[in-house]
């Protein structure tokens, strides 16, 4: 397998997911690409659920980097997209996924508000992982997932590091593998191409975020 082809692998697999559908709420779980704000806001105005909530601290890409915390960054791009204040619930403690998912869970509970379908909005090959930790934490819901692109060129023609984003896929390949036997995700099918890929991608030096303490799988 050479690079390019572990590159397109492992953006399908980690980006699989069933396609967006009306809901009670959008969550939208705290990450370094504002422009999941963005969409956040375009799927309000089309009417895909009343109420948005944004989630997050800050995390291992965004802390030293963001100015507020990434719910209220996220919240303030939604406002300006044209989603109104008092449609937006902010979850500001979250640091890393799996309290996304608990702290915004027990937030709506408080709240009283009865999530039966959720709309998750995320980076696009965050879904996979973000759908195992649902799976794990908050499985009552009908999940569904949107981002504001599907296409890897696509998301990359903004400027981005096209090698950030690689080593990015690398790291979210890994913690597909590990993070089950951590009690942090549900268990995931990870075809021999998947691994192939991550194997691939941290031989060609995309290795920036691996996790440290756990081998490849």
């Amino acid at each position: 397998m050479d690079t390019d082809t572990a590159i397109r692998v492992a953006w399908d697999y980690l980006g699989a997911c069933p396609p967006p559908e009306k809901s009670d709420i959008l969550f939208l779980l705290g990450n370094e690409d504002l422009r999941c704000g963005d969409c956040a806001a375009r799927l309000w105005r089309e009417g895909y659920a009343p109420l948005l909530v944004t989630s997050g601290a800050t995390g291992r890409s965004t802390a030293g980097v963001f100015t507020k915390s990434e719910a209220e960054l996220f919240a303030d791009r939604a406002a300006a997209g044209g989603v109104p204040r008092d449609a937006i619930v902010m979850e500001s403690r979250a640091s890393n996924t799996g309290e996304n998912v608990r702290l915004t869970r027990a937030l709506l509970a408080d709240r009283g508000v009865n999530a039966r379908r959720v709309l998750i909005v995320q980076k696009p090959y965050a879904a996979r992982r973000v759908l195992a930790t649902l799976a794990l934490h908050w499985p009552e819901p009908a999940f569904s997932f949107a981002a504001h692109t599907r296409d890897f060129d696509e998301y990359c023609a903004d400027g981005r590091s096209r090698d950030e984003v690689v080593a990015m896929l690398a790291g979210e390949l890994h913690r597909v593998a590990v993070y089950p036997s951590r009690g942090w995700q549900a268990p995931v099918h990870m075809p021999p191409e998947a691994r192939r890929a991550l194997h691939r991608l941290a031989d060609a030096g995309y290795t920036r975020h691996l996790l440290r303490d756990a081998p490849l799988p």
